[in-house]
């Protein structure tokens, strides 16, 4: 027998027909020349992530050599239907060579999205070009809109391909937030020292009619295993500039390096910067960021923070406050303000956490009808924890004029997260307050302020309906408004 004319050869595949026709020769050497059609396919049968129902049509022809080299050609005409709930349609056409392939055409598409592919690719090395035009985003991102272009190739040693892109997109939406533009440059490799260039630029950044960004900026260059990157952001109330040293792990699961420089920049907060270089670890499991320190340009104000987070652990949470000028927020008034706040979130949820901070005395500047009036101030605590009780705060401010303003608070059921509305909350506001003037300076449709206030309040009910009653008494009041 050496040849074998297949008329129509009918079978079941993955829950759909299969039709083979074309003979089938095996002298002198195995070969064919095969039409197939496939009808209602389930790829799902045969790997579970990739259910379906596909219909399609190719043809095929090769041979086996003496050695079992396979020769052969695949033209797949069409082949369409659903894929993993998206439409989807293939048309591709391949060169097999023993274990060469070269991939003559590729197009994939699914709605307005469309994939193109072509060039040579084995066990060993890669040679690949690609296309991409999505026009339909939102096909595979719920919300999203707007349009995608890229480019680019894969090429090298299989298992360390170096690759080269080139990505520009408009209007890109998704739900309220908008990218007017997006370009992206990249050449990357996984080997440690594979060459790494990188520009994303993006123009304004929008939460529907509030500009939230003006322009981003990102670039990193060096090699996968030590590279720098920088990261601009701008808009029109700040400015901030970072740059990171570091690399890519090498098991490539994540970043570890140092960040080097941080800068933040504002008419409201003034200029802030790094004081020294600080550890920094991101991976998709746990993120580790050493002592962060930014002061105060020309000022004694520092603020520090310092935490991490596992997705199979606990996380932790350290800031302090070592110096920070009340004026600089709040003119009228002055004194410092430092203290610490600390936490940490086991993986079923448990919050454990302590706060104390603290502010030096200083004084009031009340303003008069000629003029203004310093008062001093003996300044304030809050002392707070989170512990298997709850949540346990208290707060004392030594108001002016010898007056004195203290709050105590408790909500029991604030020891694991996710928080619920309906849990209770109990508290205490006392106020003695002989001299009223002062608060003239919080109230700017107030020109002036007189009278003494005695306030004794207690604080029942929940976080979503908390109740407020006691004795409030006001003697001698009166405002100029």
């Amino acid at each position: 027998l050496q040849r074998v004319n297949l008329e129509q050869l009918q079978g079941l595949l993955l829950g759909g027909q299969v039709t083979v026709a074309g003979p089938v020769w095996w002298e002198p050497m195995p070969r064919w020349q095969l039409a197939v059609d496939l009808a209602d396919i389930d790829p799902g049968i045969f790997n579970p992530d990739f259910p379906g129902r596909l219909t399609g049509s190719l043809s095929t022809a090769g041979s086996l050599d003496a050695d079992n080299a396979l020769a052969a050609g695949v033209d797949v005409q069409l082949l369409a239907g659903e894929l993993i709930g998206y439409p989807f349609e293939l048309a591709a056409q391949a060169q097999l060579q023993g274990e060469q392939v070269a991939l003559t055409q590729l197009a994939l598409s699914s709605g307005d999205n469309r994939l193109e592919a072509s060039g040579q690719l084995s066990a060993e090395a890669l040679d690949i070009a690609w296309q991409l035009q999505a026009n339909e985003p939102g096909l595979f991102v719920p919300g999203a809109s707007g349009t995608v272009e890229a480019s680019g190739t894969v090429r090298g040693a299989a298992a360390t391909p170096q690759i080269q892109a080139q990505v520009s997109a408009g209007q890109l939406t998704l739900d309220t937030l908008t990218v007017s533009e997006l370009s992206v440059e990249a050449v990357a490799g996984l080997a440690a020292d594979d060459v790494l260039q990188l520009t994303v630029s993006s123009g304004s950044v929008r939460s529907e009619a509030e500009t939230i960004l003006d322009a981003v900026q990102l670039q990193a260059s060096g090699t996968t295993g030590r590279h720098t990157i920088t990261l601009g952001l701008d808009n029109t109330l700040a400015r901030v500039q970072s740059r990171l040293e570091g690399g890519v792990t090498d098991d490539h699961a994540g970043w570890a390096g140092r960040l080097v420089n941080l800068g933040l920049r504002g008419e409201s907060f003034g200029s802030w910067q790094l004081r020294s270089p600080s550890t920094l670890a991101l991976s998709a499991t746990a993120v580790e960021l050493g002592d962060v320190c930014l002061t105060l340009q020309d000022t004694d104000d520092a603020l520090c923070v310092a935490g991490s987070w596992a997705q199979a652990g606990s996380s932790e949470f350290d800031a302090r406050i070592e110096s920070l000028s009340v004026a600089r927020w709040v003119p009228v008034l002055t004194g410092v303000i430092s203290g610490e706040v600390s936490g940490s979130l086991s993986v079923d949820g448990q919050l454990r956490g302590s706060s104390s901070m603290r502010m030096s005395d200083g004084t009031l500047e009340v303003p008069l009808e000629s003029g203004s009036q310093l008062l001093q101030h003996g300044g304030g605590s809050i002392e707070a924890s989170v512990d298997q009780r709850g949540l346990i705060a208290k707060a004392l401010f030594a108001a002016p004029q010898e007056g004195r303003l203290q709050a105590e608070l408790a909500i029991p059921g604030l020891s694991t997260l996710p928080l619920v509305d309906t849990q209770p909350l109990t508290g205490r506001v006392q106020a003695a307050l002989p001299d009223l003037s002062g608060f003239a300076a919080w109230v700017p449709e107030v020109s002036s302020l007189d009278g003494a206030l005695q306030a004794d309040l207690v604080l029942a009910g929940s976080i979503a309906m908390p109740e407020l009653t006691g004795e409030l008494a006001l003697t001698d009041g009166a405002a100029n408004i």
